[in-house]
């Protein structure tokens, strides 16, 4: 009997340890897609009212995207942005495109985030976004992996938020 308990334990915990690692969204949102790569910021859906009633129609968001390049390249101009897109296409599009008018030639994708913020963590040798709920968050999570990789000069770069749109 014993053996059989324990098969189980072990069962359900290497259940447990393939679960994939959640995006951190803000109070209110769930994440949605089927890995932390795809996954994006939504709102939660409605709840039923009280006494029984039905709750107001979910209201209607808009994606919002963003995206982070940096020149990788003998130039090194520094970073293009974008924010506020309604597609991850154009927001990594319009990254790439202001890296590059700024006199970029090696500039490459860093992080392209959906319904939520970014912050880009930078020290020597070292470029990374971090996205999160809010700014302070990603801010403080990017700060401390850096940190974390023995990286001189740890500082936030760049932050900024996409978070969708309420359509009227």
């Amino acid at each position: 009997m014993n053996l059989v308990r324990t098969f189980l334990v072990a069962a359900c915990l290497s259940l447990a340890s393939s679960a994939y690692a959640q995006i951190s969204c803000p109070p209110g949102w769930i994440a949605y897609g089927a890995t932390p790569e795809t996954s994006s910021c939504g709102p939660a859906p409605g709840a039923q009212g009280q006494g029984g009633q039905q709750a107001a129609p979910p209201a209607s968001w808009t994606p919002q995207w963003g995206a982070v390049a940096i020149d990788e390249g003998p130039t090194n101009v520094g970073i293009g942005t974008a924010k506020g897109k309604t597609s991850k296409a154009d927001a990594v599009n319009s990254a790439l495109a202001d890296c590059r008018s700024k006199g970029g030639t090696g500039c490459k994708l860093n992080i392209a985030y959906g319904n939520q913020c970014v912050a880009l963590v930078a020290g020597i040798q070292y470029a990374r976004g971090q996205p999160a709920a809010t700014i302070e968050e990603a801010s403080a999570q990017g700060l401390a992996q850096c940190r974390a990789a023995g990286v001189e000069g740890c500082t936030v770069y760049y932050s900024a938020c996409s978070l969708p749109k309420l359509q009227k």
